[in-house]
């Protein structure tokens, strides 16, 4: 069972797009046969937290050739001499000594594939700034009427969840006065009362792809506090 929320790996979810944990991937250059390994069935998680993904409905699911059990990932690499994985991304015990694994290469070419998006991927992360829009455009209405940042916090993630995004692309912050000047401010839950501004970072993102609205923005809070400071620079 999950101790905390899981995260897929950027590279594997970009070649599957299967969110599984403990989940691997083979592709085989010579005959262009993708195969997914995914967790076999665990009677003591079905307990807690229900069936999982088969692999008849990962076949159905996924973009990819056939699906296996990790049970028979070492065997089936055991077949191939020559197998190219990234560096500290394999599953432990999964590749024979007697493969020649190269470790150098492939990383190197999924970064260059995945600087180039393609129509699919454009769409998903338009959506995530979509939905980030809405959010922020709901911690803007509500920004006079909260009494701490806690509040806006909430809000945002209130928006994100409800409209389909529950991740945020990176940790938000939502920084009230001097807050403000805190490079990675993490509280997030400190009274507005007495505060000129609120500055606010954050973004969604939908099937890891994310937001990023020219994230960093400051609104006033306070007129009243501000009345003293010039209309002009």
């Amino acid at each position: 069972m999950l101790s905390q929320s899981h995260r897929q790996r950027r590279y594997f979810y970009y070649l599957t797009g299967c969110e599984l944990p403990d989940s691997s991937l083979v592709y085989d250059i010579k005959t262009s046969k993708s195969t997914l390994f995914i967790p076999p069935i665990d009677p003591d998680s079905v307990i807690w937290s229900g069936l999982p993904v088969s692999t008849q409905e990962a076949l159905q699911t996924y973009d990819v050739d056939e699906v296996l059990t990790t049970n028979d990932l070492s065997s089936f690499l055991s077949a191939h001499k020559s197998i190219h994985a990234i560096k500290e991304q394999i599953s432990e015990g999964a590749i024979s000594s007697s493969s020649t694994t190269n470790t150098d290469s492939l990383k190197t070419a999924i970064e260059d594939c995945r600087a180039t998006k393609d129509e699919y991927e454009i769409a998903l992360t338009r959506k995530a700034n979509a939905i980030s829009t809405i959010g922020h455009t709901a911690v803007m209405k509500a920004v006079k009427k909260a009494r701490n940042e806690r509040e806006l916090y909430a809000l945002w993630m209130q928006q994100g969840i409800s409209n389909g995004a529950p991740e945020n692309a990176y940790h938000s912050i939502f920084a009230s006065g001097t807050a403000a000047a805190t490079l990675h401010y993490v509280r997030n839950d400190q009274p507005l009362e007495g505060k000129l501004n609120l500055l606010v970072d954050a973004g969604v993102e939908v099937d890891c792809y994310a937001s990023d609205i020219v994230s960093t923005r400051c609104w006033t809070l306070n007129l009243s506090i501000s009345s003293n400071f010039p209309n002009k620079i």
